[in-house]
Protein backbone atom coordinates (compact mmCIF):
# COMPACT_ATOMS: atom_id res chain seq x y z
CA UNK A 1 0.00 0.00 0.00
CA UNK A 2 1.31 3.00 -0.45
CA UNK A 3 0.88 6.51 0.46
CA UNK A 4 1.11 10.23 -1.62
CA UNK A 5 2.84 13.16 -0.23
CA UNK A 6 4.78 16.24 -1.96
CA UNK A 7 8.28 16.14 -0.75
CA UNK A 8 9.31 20.20 -2.32
CA UNK A 9 10.20 22.24 0.70
CA UNK A 10 12.78 25.17 0.92
CA UNK A 11 14.58 26.29 3.90
CA UNK A 12 12.57 28.15 5.97
CA UNK A 13 13.27 31.34 7.62
CA UNK A 14 15.32 31.53 10.88
CA UNK A 15 12.35 33.44 12.69
CA UNK A 16 10.04 30.45 11.69
CA UNK A 17 12.22 27.93 13.09
CA UNK A 18 11.13 27.47 16.37
CA UNK A 19 7.04 27.28 15.62
CA UNK A 20 4.95 24.54 16.28
CA UNK A 21 2.06 23.36 14.99
CA UNK A 22 -0.80 22.07 17.75
CA UNK A 23 -3.58 20.70 16.14
CA UNK A 24 -7.07 21.51 17.57
CA UNK A 25 -10.09 19.72 17.49
CA UNK A 26 -10.90 20.35 13.72
CA UNK A 27 -11.95 17.51 11.65
CA UNK A 28 -9.90 17.50 7.95
CA UNK A 29 -11.55 19.60 5.01
CA UNK A 30 -11.62 16.81 2.61
CA UNK A 31 -13.53 14.92 5.38
CA UNK A 32 -12.19 11.75 3.29
CA UNK A 33 -9.49 9.21 4.01
CA UNK A 34 -7.30 8.60 0.73
CA UNK A 35 -5.40 5.25 0.53
CA UNK A 36 -3.64 4.01 -2.50
CA UNK A 37 -3.88 -0.28 -2.06
CA UNK A 38 -1.53 -2.57 -3.62
CA UNK A 39 -1.33 -6.13 -2.42
CA UNK A 40 1.39 -7.39 -0.20
CA UNK A 41 2.49 -10.42 -2.71
CA UNK A 42 3.54 -7.26 -5.14
CA UNK A 43 5.52 -4.75 -2.58
CA UNK A 44 7.76 -8.09 -1.76
CA UNK A 45 7.94 -9.28 -6.00
CA UNK A 46 9.36 -5.75 -6.08
CA UNK A 47 11.78 -5.84 -3.22
CA UNK A 48 12.90 -8.91 -4.66
CA UNK A 49 13.49 -7.93 -8.20
CA UNK A 50 15.65 -5.36 -6.93
CA UNK A 51 17.67 -7.52 -5.07
CA UNK A 52 16.51 -5.97 -1.56
CA UNK A 53 17.19 -7.72 1.82
CA UNK A 54 16.27 -7.33 5.39
CA UNK A 55 19.22 -5.45 6.94
CA UNK A 56 20.40 -5.29 10.70
CA UNK A 57 19.76 -2.06 12.90
CA UNK A 58 22.42 -0.07 13.54
CA UNK A 59 24.55 0.09 15.98
CA UNK A 60 26.69 3.30 17.24
CA UNK A 61 29.90 1.13 15.55
CA UNK A 62 28.07 0.80 12.26
CA UNK A 63 26.17 4.14 11.90
CA UNK A 64 29.09 4.97 9.14
CA UNK A 65 28.84 1.79 7.46
CA UNK A 66 27.39 1.70 3.61
CA UNK A 67 23.09 1.87 3.50
CA UNK A 68 21.63 -1.16 3.74
CA UNK A 69 20.05 -2.30 1.02
CA UNK A 70 16.72 -0.32 0.40
CA UNK A 71 17.73 2.30 2.45
CA UNK A 72 18.71 5.82 0.56
CA UNK A 73 20.85 7.73 2.69
CA UNK A 74 21.62 11.27 2.60
CA UNK A 75 23.94 12.55 0.19
CA UNK A 76 26.53 14.06 2.35
CA UNK A 77 28.29 12.65 5.75
CA UNK A 78 25.85 12.84 8.97
CA UNK A 79 27.45 15.54 11.81
CA UNK A 80 26.76 14.14 14.80
CA UNK A 81 26.46 17.26 16.83
CA UNK A 82 26.85 16.40 21.18
CA UNK A 83 24.53 14.03 22.56
CA UNK A 84 22.42 15.16 25.71
CA UNK A 85 22.84 13.26 28.64
CA UNK A 86 20.04 12.39 30.96
CA UNK A 87 19.81 14.31 34.19
CA UNK A 88 20.61 13.51 37.70
CA UNK A 89 17.27 14.05 38.90
CA UNK A 90 15.81 11.73 35.85
CA UNK A 91 17.96 8.97 36.09
CA UNK A 92 17.18 8.95 40.14
CA UNK A 93 13.83 8.89 39.15
CA UNK A 94 13.72 5.87 36.33
CA UNK A 95 15.81 3.82 39.38
CA UNK A 96 12.41 3.65 41.52
CA UNK A 97 10.86 0.47 41.54
CA UNK A 98 7.60 0.12 39.19
CA UNK A 99 4.55 0.51 40.66
CA UNK A 100 1.27 -0.55 38.83
CA UNK A 101 -2.06 0.69 38.70
CA UNK A 102 -5.23 -0.87 39.71
CA UNK A 103 -6.45 1.21 36.56
CA UNK A 104 -4.52 2.42 33.36
CA UNK A 105 -3.67 5.80 33.13
CA UNK A 106 -3.44 7.81 29.51
CA UNK A 107 -0.09 8.61 28.90
CA UNK A 108 0.85 10.63 26.00
CA UNK A 109 2.40 8.59 23.07
CA UNK A 110 4.98 10.55 20.72
CA UNK A 111 5.44 9.09 17.45
CA UNK A 112 8.07 8.62 14.83
CA UNK A 113 6.98 8.16 11.23
CA UNK A 114 9.57 6.95 8.83
CA UNK A 115 11.74 4.03 10.13
CA UNK A 116 9.30 3.33 12.64
CA UNK A 117 5.34 3.46 11.07
CA UNK A 118 6.31 3.96 7.28
CA UNK A 119 8.85 3.35 5.24
CA UNK A 120 9.64 6.07 2.55
CA UNK A 121 12.17 4.28 -0.27
CA UNK A 122 14.31 7.80 -0.85
CA UNK A 123 14.61 11.47 -0.43
CA UNK A 124 13.02 12.23 -3.90
CA UNK A 125 10.24 9.51 -3.82
CA UNK A 126 6.13 10.61 -2.87
CA UNK A 127 5.47 7.30 -1.80
CA UNK A 128 5.28 5.51 1.78
CA UNK A 129 5.17 2.08 2.50
CA UNK A 130 2.88 1.88 5.68
CA UNK A 131 4.29 -1.01 7.90
CA UNK A 132 1.60 -4.24 8.43
CA UNK A 133 -0.69 -3.65 11.06
CA UNK A 134 -0.54 -0.17 10.94
CA UNK A 135 -4.54 0.94 10.82
CA UNK A 136 -5.49 -1.62 13.99
CA UNK A 137 -2.21 -0.35 15.64
CA UNK A 138 -3.28 2.97 15.22
CA UNK A 139 -6.92 2.72 16.46
CA UNK A 140 -5.70 0.99 19.68
CA UNK A 141 -2.70 3.79 20.40
CA UNK A 142 -6.11 6.48 19.90
CA UNK A 143 -8.12 5.07 22.00
CA UNK A 144 -5.88 4.46 24.91
CA UNK A 145 -3.11 7.05 24.76
CA UNK A 146 -2.59 10.65 24.21
CA UNK A 147 -0.87 11.06 20.74
CA UNK A 148 1.14 13.38 19.18
CA UNK A 149 4.15 13.42 16.54
CA UNK A 150 7.84 14.37 15.76
CA UNK A 151 9.51 13.74 13.16
CA UNK A 152 13.15 14.84 11.66
CA UNK A 153 11.03 15.61 8.25
CA UNK A 154 10.68 19.44 7.34
CA UNK A 155 7.03 20.64 8.96
CA UNK A 156 5.50 20.48 5.29
CA UNK A 157 6.15 16.77 4.47
CA UNK A 158 5.29 15.92 8.13
CA UNK A 159 1.85 17.44 7.54
CA UNK A 160 1.70 15.55 4.34
CA UNK A 161 2.47 12.66 5.60
CA UNK A 162 0.27 12.49 8.82
CA UNK A 163 -2.93 13.74 6.72
CA UNK A 164 -2.18 10.60 4.60
CA UNK A 165 -1.36 7.89 7.33
CA UNK A 166 -4.11 9.23 9.20
CA UNK A 167 -8.42 9.47 9.03
CA UNK A 168 -10.13 12.91 9.21
CA UNK A 169 -11.28 11.71 13.08
CA UNK A 170 -7.84 10.94 14.36
CA UNK A 171 -6.27 14.14 13.11
CA UNK A 172 -9.19 15.52 15.10
CA UNK A 173 -7.27 13.91 17.94
CA UNK A 174 -4.11 14.56 17.74
CA UNK A 175 -1.92 16.48 20.63
CA UNK A 176 0.40 17.89 18.45
CA UNK A 177 2.38 17.76 15.27
CA UNK A 178 6.10 18.51 15.30
CA UNK A 179 8.64 18.31 12.66
CA UNK A 180 12.47 19.40 11.83
CA UNK A 181 11.81 22.96 13.54
CA UNK A 182 11.34 21.25 16.80
CA UNK A 183 14.97 20.16 17.72
CA UNK A 184 16.88 23.95 17.94
CA UNK A 185 19.09 23.36 15.17
CA UNK A 186 20.15 26.64 13.50
CA UNK A 187 19.29 27.75 10.19
CA UNK A 188 22.40 26.38 8.74
CA UNK A 189 21.78 22.72 10.32
CA UNK A 190 18.44 23.40 9.60
CA UNK A 191 19.37 22.58 5.44
CA UNK A 192 21.84 19.85 6.92
CA UNK A 193 22.17 15.89 7.71
CA UNK A 194 22.74 16.15 11.32
CA UNK A 195 22.19 13.72 13.89
CA UNK A 196 18.77 14.92 16.16
CA UNK A 197 17.76 14.42 19.20
CA UNK A 198 14.13 14.09 20.54
CA UNK A 199 14.54 16.25 23.97
CA UNK A 200 11.05 15.09 25.51
CA UNK A 201 11.69 18.20 28.58
CA UNK A 202 10.74 20.64 24.95
CA UNK A 203 7.40 18.68 25.05
CA UNK A 204 7.05 18.95 28.80
CA UNK A 205 8.08 22.22 28.45
CA UNK A 206 5.92 23.69 25.88
CA UNK A 207 2.31 25.73 27.19
CA UNK A 208 0.28 24.71 23.89
CA UNK A 209 0.52 20.50 24.38
CA UNK A 210 0.48 21.18 29.02
CA UNK A 211 -3.32 23.25 27.96
CA UNK A 212 -4.33 19.75 26.25
CA UNK A 213 -3.58 17.44 29.19
CA UNK A 214 -7.19 15.49 30.12
CA UNK A 215 -6.26 16.84 33.46
CA UNK A 216 -4.84 19.87 33.16
CA UNK A 217 -7.26 22.19 35.31
CA UNK A 218 -6.14 19.84 38.10
CA UNK A 219 -2.63 21.08 37.54
CA UNK A 220 -1.30 18.06 35.56
CA UNK A 221 0.92 18.01 32.72
CA UNK A 222 2.87 15.14 30.84
CA UNK A 223 6.41 14.33 31.84
CA UNK A 224 8.92 11.74 32.55
CA UNK A 225 6.42 9.36 34.60
CA UNK A 226 3.52 9.46 31.15
CA UNK A 227 5.26 10.13 28.21
CA UNK A 228 6.51 7.28 25.77
CA UNK A 229 8.41 7.72 22.64
CA UNK A 230 8.38 5.23 20.23
CA UNK A 231 11.24 5.50 17.56
CA UNK A 232 13.48 3.20 15.94
CA UNK A 233 16.70 5.29 16.79
CA UNK A 234 18.30 4.68 20.48
CA UNK A 235 20.92 7.62 19.53
CA UNK A 236 17.43 10.22 19.11
CA UNK A 237 16.64 9.44 22.85
CA UNK A 238 19.85 10.11 24.52
CA UNK A 239 18.12 12.46 26.80
CA UNK A 240 15.30 10.29 28.17
CA UNK A 241 16.48 6.57 27.48
CA UNK A 242 14.18 5.36 29.52
CA UNK A 243 10.85 6.63 28.18
CA UNK A 244 11.75 5.33 24.55
CA UNK A 245 10.02 2.10 23.52
CA UNK A 246 12.73 1.17 20.54
CA UNK A 247 10.98 -0.57 17.58
CA UNK A 248 12.76 -2.05 14.94
CA UNK A 249 13.73 0.09 12.11
CA UNK A 250 11.76 -0.73 9.15
CA UNK A 251 12.42 -0.89 5.38
CA UNK A 252 9.61 -2.53 4.32
CA UNK A 253 12.23 -5.96 3.34
CA UNK A 254 10.37 -8.89 2.32
CA UNK A 255 11.16 -10.38 6.21
CA UNK A 256 8.99 -7.44 7.86
CA UNK A 257 6.20 -7.05 5.46
CA UNK A 258 5.26 -10.59 6.75
CA UNK A 259 5.75 -9.48 10.06
CA UNK A 260 3.38 -8.41 13.25
CA UNK A 261 5.76 -6.43 15.35
CA UNK A 262 2.80 -3.58 15.91
CA UNK A 263 0.88 -6.37 17.85
CA UNK A 264 3.82 -6.88 19.81
CA UNK A 265 4.31 -3.15 20.36
CA UNK A 266 0.48 -2.51 21.56
CA UNK A 267 0.67 -5.65 23.55
CA UNK A 268 3.48 -3.82 25.28
CA UNK A 269 2.26 -0.38 25.45
CA UNK A 270 -0.50 -2.01 27.10
CA UNK A 271 1.27 -2.65 30.43
CA UNK A 272 3.14 0.31 30.45
CA UNK A 273 -0.26 2.39 30.50
CA UNK A 274 -0.98 0.14 33.50
CA UNK A 275 2.39 1.69 35.09
CA UNK A 276 2.62 4.74 37.69
CA UNK A 277 5.84 5.77 36.01
CA UNK A 278 6.73 4.45 32.84
CA UNK A 279 9.90 5.58 32.63
CA UNK A 280 10.61 3.27 36.27
CA UNK A 281 9.13 -0.03 34.18
CA UNK A 282 10.77 0.59 30.33
CA UNK A 283 14.35 0.48 32.42
CA UNK A 284 13.76 -2.45 33.87
CA UNK A 285 11.78 -4.06 31.15
CA UNK A 286 13.00 -2.85 27.39
CA UNK A 287 10.81 -3.81 24.88
CA UNK A 288 11.91 -6.21 22.91
CA UNK A 289 9.97 -8.59 20.05
CA UNK A 290 10.58 -12.30 21.21
CA UNK A 291 7.20 -12.84 21.54
CA UNK A 292 6.47 -12.03 25.06
CA UNK A 293 3.82 -9.25 23.90
CA UNK A 294 1.09 -9.67 21.61
CA UNK A 295 -2.26 -8.56 20.65
CA UNK A 296 -4.40 -10.42 18.53
CA UNK A 297 -5.51 -8.79 15.50
CA UNK A 298 -7.19 -10.56 12.44
CA UNK A 299 -4.70 -11.39 9.13
CA UNK A 300 -6.40 -9.64 6.99
CA UNK A 301 -6.25 -6.15 8.58
CA UNK A 302 -2.61 -6.92 8.18
CA UNK A 303 -1.76 -4.49 5.08
CA UNK A 304 -2.76 -1.49 6.89
CA UNK A 305 -6.76 -0.79 5.27
CA UNK A 306 -8.12 1.77 6.54
CA UNK A 307 -10.59 0.91 9.61
CA UNK A 308 -14.18 2.30 9.44
CA UNK A 309 -14.70 3.90 13.39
Amino acid sequence: MLTQWELSDSPPNGDNLQNSTVLHSTPSNSGSFDWTLIKRSAVINESAQRGRSPAPKASPKSRNSPAPPGRKRHSSPKMHLPAPAPTKEYLEQAAKAPERLDRPQRPLLVLDLNGTLVYRPGRSTTEAIPRPFLQPFLKYIFENFSVMVWSSAKPHNVKRMVQSVLTPKRLSLLIAEWGRDRFGLTEEQYTQNVQVYKELSRIWKDAAITNLHPEQERGRGWGQHNTILLDDSELKASSEPFNLVQIPEFIASEKQMRGDVLREVAGYLDEVRMQKDVSAFIKRTPFEADGRWNIEWPDEVSEGVAITI
